[in-house]
């Protein structure tokens, strides 16, 4: 998933001459994603609990889906329109950030049963 917010950060660095609101909005989601990533590993590698992990990794993931949707519902509004194939690319990683925290999710509440908290 961080190599994913890097590519949204690549890809507002390629819309922005195009529309600069539109590389704004990309800029927030990319980094809003990467940064939840990145936080996400020093939380779990302390942990020695199944179940904890589990908790944290459904937390993560909520967050992943919940950006995801938003991105994907965003980026292809007329106001951010780009004139190029970037916006569908852009709307290809959020579908892949939904498909990722969905797989996380269920992964950690049928395996090691965590709970469904946010």
């Amino acid at each position: 998933m961080l190599l994913l917010g890097i590519a949204m950060l690549g890809l507002a660095a390629a819309v922005w001459p195009k529309n600069v609101y539109a590389g704004v909005l990309y800029i927030i989601i990319g980094l809003t994603q990467f940064l939840d990533s990145l936080i996400a590993f020093p939380r779990i590698g302390g942990k020695k609990d199944e179940v904890t992990v589990g908790n944290i990794s459904v937390q993560h993931s909520w967050l992943c889906v919940s950006i995801g949707v938003a991105g994907a519902a965003t980026i292809l509004a007329p106001f951010f329109e780009a004139e190029s194939s970037l916006p569908y690319l852009a709307f290809i990683i959020c579908i892949v950030w939904i498909l990722i925290g969905i797989i996380n999710i269920y992964k950690a509440v049928v395996d090691v049963k965590a709970r469904m908290i946010v």
